[in-house]
């Protein structure tokens, strides 16, 4: 039976466990979209590639939630959210883009993440109904759980934690 995580009140990936996997993304916030929504060119608009990237806006995840905030960092998101899901892993991998077969038509083929995607075997292509119960995580508790995850991952030993900062 999978056991799915200790509850703490917060989302704590590390406190995950057996098959389960947290998955990101990152986004724009609602507040700066309202502020500032896309402007596509009308030639653009009606292009089938552009028609599949608008659906599939949302259900691209990774893995790594650092990849992720580097992602936010330097491709220029400003107002950035990271979204989390949690996952059983054998349904995650289904979703792997790695494992997902390439459909011909390229861009112009709806659901064809493999066309899309760069690195198909760390990028994951939600359906919908899955992507939309990806939930935010808070900023200010970011740098606190990736604090606890460093110190679970490395942690301090016994004779070192009177010089070490806990």
């Amino acid at each position: 039976m999978n056991q799915r995580r200790v509850r703490c009140g917060y989302h704590c990936p590390h406190l995950l466990v057996n098959n389960f996997i947290t998955l990101y993304r990152v986004q724009y916030s609602e507040e700066f979209l309202k502020a500032r929504p896309p402007r596509v060119p009308s030639w653009s608009d009606e292009a089938l590639a552009y028609q599949n990237t608008l659906k599939a806006t949302g259900r691209w995840f990774g893995e790594s939630r650092e990849e992720v905030e580097w992602y936010a960092k330097h491709e220029y998101f400003e107002a950035p959210v990271i979204l989390a899901i949690e996952l059983d892993r054998t349904e995650a991998e289904k979703y792997r883009v790695f494992n997902i077969p390439l459909k011909p038509g390229g861009r112009d083929t709806p659901e064809n993440p493999r066309a899309f995607s760069a690195r198909p075997e760390s990028e994951f292509f939600l359906p919908e109904t899955i992507a939309a119960r990806a939930h935010p995580i808070p900023s200010d508790l970011s740098a606190a759980i990736s604090a606890i995850e460093e110190k679970l991952i490395n942690p301090v030993p016994v004779a070192c934690r009177n010089m070490a900062e806990i």
